[in-house]
């Protein structure tokens, strides 16, 4: 055989490599604490900094292994993976990797004159203000003069930059555990996804400080969102303290597992809960889950289900806080 021929030979074996026989490996990308987004991510050593960066690098087939910590940034992108290969995004050890919306505040202060009201300085606009001990959403008032009369709410003055706040229990603000929401997006949305995982990850503090009107469902805050998934798994995943939990809306043959979701809602969210599906085309399963203390739903499926969806062994303790009244429900079945 020529030189030539030889050398086509090898052209020709190189693109049947490729593009016909053996697939090319899938890549695993790293994110850390200590990382660097101008780093190639193929390793910890490497590791990103952010997930959006990590999300953004992958491919069909990929794996991103996120390290311990938390995360403050919302992470957002259209047409992750394909129904060829399993996409994965999760916690090297999972429960470890929280997405944060919200933010500590300094030590609130009583303020003079007033017996109730306590103040903090605040540089940024809050979008909602998080009693987290006890699960609760403060609701927001147009002037100082009126929290102390209203327990349980908060004032922010953009002039001075000092919020103010009345407790719900009327306590010092030293008895609770205050932050506040900065983010108006979602921790993680992910639009068009085929095929991909989320294992391991929690979200909480995601929420918007003013009504959307009529839109529906993904176009709200919150923890993690799936908007038309297909084949799609949430897996060992948590959300606490969002305008609303998790959701997947519209898509088809995806699954909800091992979940738990609490103290999701906001006055603002037309849609929301704790564990959503909308929209489901069928094929859909949401089992071992626990919901509970949900401000608008716990755990739902609605408005239009257009073919089967599953609901086997979830625990739905349905609380509204505005009316006080609670059950809890064991659901298992076929809608």
């Amino acid at each position: 055989m020529s030189a030539v021929c030889r050398s086509l030979a090898v052209v020709v074996a190189f693109f049947f490599t490729v593009l016909g026989g053996t697939p090319i490996p899938a890549a695993e990308y790293f994110v850390g604490k200590g990382g660097n987004d101008s780093q190639d991510g193929l390793s910890r050593e490497n590791a990103f900094l952010t997930i959006a960066r990590g999300v953004a690098a992958l491919a069909p087939g990929d794996t991103l292994t996120i390290g311990p910590g938390e995360y403050a940034e919302s992470v957002e992108r259209s047409g992750l993976g394909d129904e060829t290969a399993e996409t994965t995004l999760r916690a090297e050890i999972p429960g470890t990797v929280l997405l944060r919306g919200d933010v500590p505040v300094a030590r609130f202060e009583p303020v003079k004159g007033q017996r109730l009201v306590y103040a903090a300085p605040f540089d940024r606009e809050p979008q909602a203000v998080l009693e987290g001990d006890t699960l609760r959403m403060l609701q927001p008032r147009p002037s100082l003069r009126q929290l102390e009369f209203a327990p349980g709410t908060f004032f922010y003055d953009k002039a001075a930059r000092r919020l103010y706040l009345s407790t719900s229990d009327l306590r010092s603000p030293d008895a609770h555990r205050y932050t506040v929401s900065v983010s108006p997006r979602s921790g993680l949305l992910l639009k068009n996804p085929r095929r991909v995982v989320i294992d391991g990850l929690a979200a909480t503090g995601y929420h918007r400080g003013q009504g959307m009107g009529n839109q529906f469902a993904i176009d709200q805050t919150w923890g993690i969102a799936l908007s038309k998934p297909v084949q799609c798994i949430v897996r060992n995943v948590t959300a606490y303290l969002n305008a609303g939990g998790i959701c997947l809306d519209q898509g088809r043959d995806s699954l909800i597992e091992h979940c738990t979701a609490y103290g999701n809602g906001s006055p603002f969210q037309v849609t929301g809960g704790n564990i959503c599906r909308y929209r489901s085309e069928g094929g859909d399963t949401i089992r071992d889950c626990v919901s509970y203390r949900g401000r608008l739903f716990g755990m739902v499926l609605y408005p239009i289900i257009t073919g089967p969806v599953a609901f086997q062994r979830n625990l739905d303790w349905i609380c509204d806080q505005a009316r006080g009244t609670g059950v809890d429900i064991a659901i298992e079945g076929v809608c």
